[in-house]
């Protein structure tokens, strides 16, 4: 390997560098025929979750030699002026952010924002719009009031788009998959054709759940909650269920295991395919157009599963196409791509004309979900050295130096990360960006 090109390096781990280091000393060594070539911004390290540092950006210039001087990258090729403006505005005055005992946050924050240069963009030439908005204040003001209200304000303002803007994509971007399901949720509902990225999990059709209930049952006869979703639902009679209470329980139970039975020798003897089709065909009748559209992708998926080259032994365990259809498969929904709902780690590399960042409030505050463990290094590049369960502020206090250096690190590198994503949020877009607070 005589010439390295590395991009996205910020998201480089510890490991990946030690496999990566050798080859780039040597074409860093003193001889013009090599080239080593590295792209990066710290400013959108935010996979430092799963492993990524980017301190090691910090290394490359003394670990290797004969490197010319780093050239920043501060002019944008995607966003309007005003979009870019407004990314000012925000990362270019964070020297105002003093909260009251939140040092070690402040530590982060200046860090972050002596990385910062003020922007510019290539595109004078695109209109943009920007704005702060605020959602309805709820009545009892708990998280989960003021989160509903956000989401409601969202799918309002993304449908006022929808229809003033017709030709225009519009990106919506949270921070857990937990948001993106009840916004793709509440937008359909609002008759939005909205997408996720990657495609549609089935398992937002109750159809579809009804079907995987009944292949649940012909794994396991006792699964009493598939059996209860399946005897109120329209595959009851079929399955000679009643609709289960406390009393029949019993006769419930008899039943289910002659039904299972039954739906095991269909899928022993015509396979995933035309037995889900047997079933979709009894629920299709109380389906609407978009449930009906479910049913027929898990249709095609159970016919390709019959025809893919997992073994027989794989194939026998009805449990294990329920886990496909849950936790693998995801349907494409060309029609919805104009609306994208996602998480903010998967827009990394996207860009969308309008975006939509509601701000939700999570049990773990603004910054959301902590990690249950927290690491100690040397240095940021070093090998963990100090390993500690998550623990709350008094009994922090009771923990060694060296723990309450951890415990600071770990702050400090969870602020700077959510710096990141807010940054990497605000860039996405090319005319407009929408973000909403309670």
């Amino acid at each position: 390997v005589d010439h390295l090109l590395l991009d996205e390096f910020q998201d480089t781990s510890i490991p990946q560098w030690r496999v990566i280091a050798p080859f780039a000393r040597r074409t860093t060594e003193d001889d013009v025929k090599k080239s080593f070539f590295c792209v990066g911004d710290l400013k959108q390290a935010i996979f430092g979750w799963r492993g990524g540092v980017a301190e090691i950006f910090d290394e490359v210039e003394s670990e290797l030699a004969n490197m010319s001087e780093a050239q920043p990258l501060t002019k944008s090729y995607r966003s309007s002026p005003v979009v870019i403006e407004t990314v000012n505005q925000v990362f270019g005055h964070l020297e105002k952010f003093e909260p009251p005992g939140q040092e070690i946050a402040q530590q982060a924050v200046g860090q972050w924002a002596a990385r910062f240069e003020l922007h510019q963009t290539a595109r004078h030439e695109l209109p943009g719009y920007c704005a702060l908005e605020y959602a309805n204040e709820s009545e009892d003001r708990k998280p989960s009031s003021r989160n509903d209200n956000v989401l409601q304000m969202t799918v309002d303002r993304v449908g006022d788009m929808y229809r003033a803007a017709p030709d225009h994509t519009i990106g919506i971007l949270v921070r857990t998959n937990e948001a993106v399901g009840r916004l793709i949720f509440m937008l359909q509902e609002a008759g939005i054709a909205t997408s996720e990225e990657g495609g549609n999990p089935l398992t937002d059709s109750a159809a579809v759940e009804m079907i995987l209930s009944a292949i649940s049952l012909a794994d396991h006869p006792g699964d009493s909650a598939a059996r209860f979703h399946l005897s109120h639902g329209p595959l009851a009679n079929r399955l000679g269920l009643e609709p289960e209470f406390q009393d029949n329980q019993p006769a419930n139970r008899v039943a289910a295991i002659a039904s299972a039975a039954e739906i095991r020798r269909q899928l022993s003897e015509t396979g995933y395919g035309p037995t889900c089709e047997h079933f979709a065909r009894i629920l299709s009748g109380d389906c609407t157009r978009r449930e009906l559209t479910r049913l027929q992708q898990l249709v095609q998926e159970a016919f390709n599963y019959d025809g893919s080259q997992h073994e027989a032994m794989h194939k026998l365990r009805p449990s294990r196409f329920v886990n496909h259809i849950r936790h693998e498969y995801r349907a494409s929904d060309q029609s919805a791509a104009r609306v994208r709902v996602m998480t903010v780690h998967q827009s990394k590399g996207l860009e969308f004309d309008i975006v939509f960042l509601p701000m939700l409030f999570s049990s773990g505050g603004w910054f959301g979900q902590q990690d249950p463990v927290i690491v100690g290094r040397a240095g940021p590049t070093e090998a963990i050295n100090l390993v500690c369960r998550l623990t709350n502020e008094h009994h922090r206090a009771l923990l060694p130096d060296e723990f309450q250096a951890a415990f600071d690190e770990t702050r400090r590198r969870e602020v700077y990360d959510n710096l990141c994503v807010l940054y990497v949020s605000m860039t996405r877009a090319i005319h407009a960006t929408h973000v909403i607070l309670s």
